[in-house]
């Protein structure tokens, strides 16, 4: 992504808890995607074991064992996919200092790695640019069944007048008529002989 805004699908979120989406090996591209659905979007908190992990948005706090279970992947390819991912700026790693309920802070030996997705805006829209693309796409809808509603009108009003316009009548118009005419003559002849 290069830093302007691109267009966006919304997903529903329980297509990540669907059988279609994990019941087989993850690749690369869907536990990337993953990591996008467990991120945080907005700045809230995480708990677990008693413990309490604030989360920045864009961030998620889980453990490698987790991750390895859902995308049915090893503990090495876990870890040298996270690294390059680190290495190529896509993400950061560090380790979770928590409060626990009592309220003292400490970094803990069974703390979480928590997982920073960088640059997550240009991944997933804020709720504001939601609204406002869908009030443009709304907006832009309405203009255009707008035009193509004159436009529809103005195909009728040719097509109206059109029929009605008076027209030059072609030998085959001519020929039927006289025919017709011809028809009903005779028609009355009968009708007044009897």
């Amino acid at each position: 992504m290069d830093g302007k805004k691109e267009p966006y699908i919304l997903i529903a979120r329980k297509l990540f808890h669907d059988p279609i989406w994990t019941k087989e090996r993850f690749s690369y591209g869907q536990a990337w995607t993953d990591l996008i659905y467990f991120a945080y979007h907005s700045d809230g908190n995480f708990k677990h074991d008693n413990k309490r992990y604030d989360l920045k948005r864009g961030q998620l706090c889980h453990t490698e064992s987790f991750l390895c279970k859902r995308w049915k992947w090893s503990r090495s390819r876990l870890r040298n996919t996270l690294q390059k991912w680190v290495e190529s700026g896509q993400i950061s790693i560090h380790r979770s200092i928590h409060g626990s309920i009592h309220g003292s802070i400490h970094d803990s030996i069974h703390g979480r790695n928590v997982i920073t997705i960088c640059n997550y805006n240009q991944y997933q829209a804020t709720p504001k640019d939601i609204d406002t693309s869908l009030d443009t796409r709304v907006e832009h809808r309405s203009i255009h069944h707008s035009i193509h509603n004159k436009n529809k009108l103005k195909e009728k009003i040719i097509r109206t007048n059109f029929k009605n316009a008076p027209r030059e009548k072609s030998k085959k118009d001519i020929s039927q008529s006289l025919r017709n005419q011809k028809h009903l003559n005779k028609v009355a002849e009968l009708y007044s002989n009897s």
